[in-house]
């Protein structure tokens, strides 16, 4: 990968940059992270590795995630080991993951039996959005950290290390205190520590093993055919958001109400503000915005949609 400075940052914020651009396998044929990420993504990005442009200013939230690692790496006491690392071999790939903090538990169960030696914290620097209560059937970020978590418990207890409790600690880099008291669902603390699930082992060592045989087919598959044996991304992948259709007042920034047809808004304007009109175009000062899907990750997050079919099939269907 290869670092810009397009908007003329300050050269020691550069040279920062590129020095926390080591990100590194470990050895290893995948790491936990890429085994987690889409499929296609990763095989892109193993393709493309050295044509990958980013500015300096795009990587200034991962700078300030290494910072607080580095700080927290330093204060950790005797009994917690950051930045411990572990191996697992499936389906004849080597699998590594890297967990922020390995510390010894003291969790006991009611009868005061100790549930297990160690626990492993994972630090996030993210949005206070992400730590919002969801809505049933809603998924976000949290779900691929619980995953990530699970599979770095699954490489520990590989390596004899008893894991008895996981910890998701979201530091809100956007956290406002004025936020929080407005709106009681609003993150209230700048830090959020959640416990996390924990999975079966049986099926999440099967998942495992079938997304490294996933992963290796697509990377040999692109090396020999190119795309055209790439799995598509799935919605989730992208991060899609579908068109919806909002209902908008003259005057007011935000939605009266947003919803997911043209027919829907249409029926929730009369019954709501036409007083039984059935011509919304007589309603005054309301009309109906549509609000074009998104494929967020790919507009926004992805490093190699530039080179990426089913991106620009996606974009041909939208103009």
């Amino acid at each position: 990968m290869k670092i810009t400075n397009k908007t003329g940052l300050p050269q020691p914020i550069v040279d920062a940059v590129i020095g926390e651009n080591n990100w590194s396998r470990g050895g290893a044929d995948i790491s936990v992270t890429e085994l987690i990420s889409p499929i296609r993504q990763v095989a892109l990005r193993i393709h493309y590795e050295n044509d990958i442009v980013e500015d300096a200013s795009d990587r200034l939230f991962a700078l300030m995630g290494q910072i607080g690692h580095s700080i927290l790496e330093k204060s950790s006491g005797s009994s917690v080991f950051p930045e411990k690392r572990f191996h697992m071999n499936l389906a004849n790939w080597e699998l590594s993951g890297k967990v922020d903090a390995l510390y010894l538990n003291e969790l006991r169960d009611e009868e005061g039996n100790k549930l297990g030696s160690y626990g492993i914290d994972d630090y996030k620097f993210t949005s206070a959005y992400v730590a919002k209560p969801r809505k049933p059937g809603e998924r976000s970020r949290l779900d691929d950290w619980f995953l990530q978590l699970n599979l770095y418990r699954m490489l520990a207890l590989h390596n004899g290390f008893e894991i008895s409790q996981l910890r998701l600690i979201l530091l809100l880099r956007d956290w406002s205190i004025l936020a929080a008291k407005r709106d009681p669902d609003y993150p209230q603390q700048q830090v959020a520590v959640i416990d996390v699930p924990i999975m079966e082992l049986k099926t999440l060592k099967k998942w495992a093993f079938t997304r490294i045989e996933h992963h290796m087919e697509a990377q040999q598959g692109m090396d020999q055919y190119g795309q055209s044996h790439l799995p598509d991304c799935t919605d989730e992948d992208r991060w899609a958001k579908p068109e919806t259709y909002a209902v908008m007042k003259e005057g007011r920034k935000s939605a009266l109400r947003v919803l997911d047809s043209l027919a829907a808004a249409r029926e929730w304007q009369i019954k709501n503000l036409g007083a039984g009109e059935p011509d919304p175009s007589h309603i005054p000062h309301i009309s109906i915005v549509q609000r074009p899907g998104q494929n967020v990750r790919c507009e926004n997050y992805c490093e190699v949609s530039q080179w990426c079919s089913q991106w620009k099939t996606l974009q041909d269907g939208q103009s």
